[in-house]
């Protein structure tokens, strides 16, 4: 596998590249015209001659790079072609004395590896954001905002405590998780080992009636041997974007369409050893339209007024800890709402 910088010829293949995940809702569709005038931004991966994979890393200002319109041939996909393409990136950002790259992405976990961390889109300047009123989704962006800070220190292998991977291999691989073991060096120089769950994005919903109550769920999780009262959340499944997901799963868990989905940001679940992030939204304006999957035969919707689910939560009656971050980010948020506009 090659990577190395774009040629002329490459544009048409880049083209279809970008606008296949396009088509998909994965990223945002670019004209022939702007990848031929930008074409030195871009990096390519070849196999065999073909072209499969791009990034671009394009130059906002004197201190800031946006690394985008990264797609990987589905068939090469899970084979590190993504990670070296990113590491030319920054590399390259490097070598122009950039500072600071971001990217706006539906894989936090993957540039996570790399030791960019996650922002508020409001932190990012304005002078990024030229390009998203050509997409549908303006102004109601559902993309993660992710920075990399390169004057922070020597970027490590996988995360920004200076953890350096030595080996890697697989003890298990499962339908919905895997399991990781790698060698690494710590910061100090000592060997150790890392046991790390790969679990896909996931979604978690905070859905209001038309009452103002939340509707939690009650269902069976074999994992602890007992029913757990929670909100509605799911994975993500392959190609389908968090708000897609989180429309999904709520019709699915709840019975009920939202008419109006607001995200909230999201939450890692469990960051000492597994990879999964978690995206926040609050459903309202719900109308009945059920969506039947297997697994939630056994679910039982629980009403719950929003003033009780502090006490739900004190009292070890809620003990699910995507519930509890997600219920305690949202209510806190419509609390503070409430007192401002309160006479």
């Amino acid at each position: 596998m090659n990577v190395e910088k774009a040629k002329i010829g490459d544009v048409p293949h880049i083209h279809r590249l970008i606008n296949y995940f396009a088509d998909k809702g994965d990223m945002l569709p670019r004209p022939l015209s702007e990848i031929y005038e930008n074409l030195r931004d871009f990096f390519v991966a070849r196999e065999d001659d073909r072209l499969v994979a791009c990034v671009s890393l394009h130059v906002c200002w004197e201190d800031l790079a946006e690394l985008k319109a990264l797609a990987v041939v589905e068939t090469e996909q899970s084979k590190g072609v993504g990670s070296r393409l990113v590491e030319a990136c920054i590399e390259e950002a490097k070598n122009l004395g950039i500072p600071t790259i971001f990217c706006l992405t539906y894989q936090p976990n993957f540039f996570a590896r790399f030791g960019f961390r996650l922002v508020d889109m409001a932190e990012l300047p304005r002078k990024v954001w030229g390009e998203c009123q050509r997409c549908p989704k303006f102004p109601n962006c559902d993309e993660t905002a992710m920075v990399l800070d390169l004057n922070a220190g020597t970027r490590p292998d996988t995360s920004p405590a200076g953890e350096q991977t030595l080996s890697s291999q697989y003890a298990y691989r499962g339908r919905g998780v895997n399991v990781r073991v790698d060698n690494v060096v710590k910061a100090s120089g000592r060997e150790t080992t890392r046991e790390v769950v790969e679990r896909g994005d996931a979604v978690v919903i905070v859905p209001f009636d038309a009452q103002g109550r939340v509707l939690l769920i009650r269902q069976y999780r074999y994992a602890v041997g007992r029913s757990l009262l929670e909100v509605p959340a799911g994975v993500l499944k392959e190609g389908e974007t968090p708000e897609d997901c989180a429309r999904r799963e709520l019709q699915e868990e709840t019975g009920f369409l939202a008419r109006s989905l607001e995200r909230r940001g999201g939450f890692y679940s469990a960051p000492g050893f597994c990879t999964e992030y978690l995206h926040l939204f609050v459903a309202r304006d719900l109308v009945p339209s059920r969506l039947y999957a297997e697994d939630t035969s056994d679910i039982t919707v629980v009403p719950v007024a929003a003033s009780e689910i502090p006490h739900l939560i004190a009292s070890g009656q809620i003990q699910d800890a995507k519930s509890v971050a997600g219920l305690l980010r949202v209510l806190g948020r419509e609390f503070v709402d409430q007192e401002t506009k309160s006479p």
